[in-house]
């Protein structure tokens, strides 16, 4: 079978200094080697997901793994995402492959861990700025095979990165709004515009001279 593990990766955006962070999965043979049947050429990133590299196995081999997604400058929100077996979005469960738990509104932070009941339900550990919960998400997986998919990859349209091109993988290297098998730019990674801000007053000074302090 194939080994998976997972891991949390970040790269500086230019020219704002800032950091993208992303959650990835990697396949291998029992040799070692990139498993090429599992996400595309062995890896799959969830779309614009961070996370905690651990995740639940689900009775089918898909996983199920914790992390969030971005809700602006400083902001997250949990979220648990659902990998099918051959590294694949899976779109039938919550929206497009992932769920977002119902918490106070305000809420940032990250869901850091993930069980799986008995009944197919998951938990979720959610842990913020100097606040924590548990939560609980609806593990089923709905039928979306009677939904619009151009393409025929298994992915709807709504969900699809590439909605014209097949890609079952859905690899978006660069967590933009297209996936890499229609994306001309997959070498860059998005920057995301930052909002700054500026106070300027006077600052006490000797007669005869002005000084501004910004």
């Amino acid at each position: 079978g194939t080994i998976v593990m997972s891991g949390f990766g970040s790269v500086t955006s230019e020219p704002n200094g800032g950091v993208d962070g992303f959650l990835f999965f990697v396949g291998l043979l029992a040799d070692g080697s990139p498993d090429t049947s599992f996400g595309s050429g062995g890896v799959f990133l969830p779309r614009s997901g961070m996370g905690d590299p651990s995740f639940a196995l689900a009775p089918d081999g898909g996983l199920i793994a914790p992390g969030s997604i971005s809700a602006g400058i400083s902001q997250r929100t949990p979220t648990v995402f659902r990998i099918r077996p051959n590294g694949g979005v899976e779109s039938g469960f919550g929206a497009c492959g992932r769920a977002v738990p119902a918490l106070s509104l305000g809420f940032s932070g990250g869901a850091s861990d993930v069980v799986l009941q008995p009944d197919g339900n998951i938990v979720l550990l959610i842990l913020g700025f100097k606040q924590g919960a548990l939560a609980r998400v609806i593990g089923g997986i709905n039928d979306v095979s009677a939904e619009p998919d151009g393409d025929g990859d298994g992915v709807p349209d709504a969900c699809d990165v590439c909605p014209t091109v097949a890609d079952t993988a859905q690899l978006n290297t660069d967590f933009d709004a297209w996936g890499d098998a229609c994306d001309p730019c997959t070498g860059l990674f998005e920057r995301r515009p930052v909002k700054a801000k500026f106070r300027l007053s006077k600052k006490g000074a000797p007669a005869g001279d002005e000084a501004l302090l910004l």
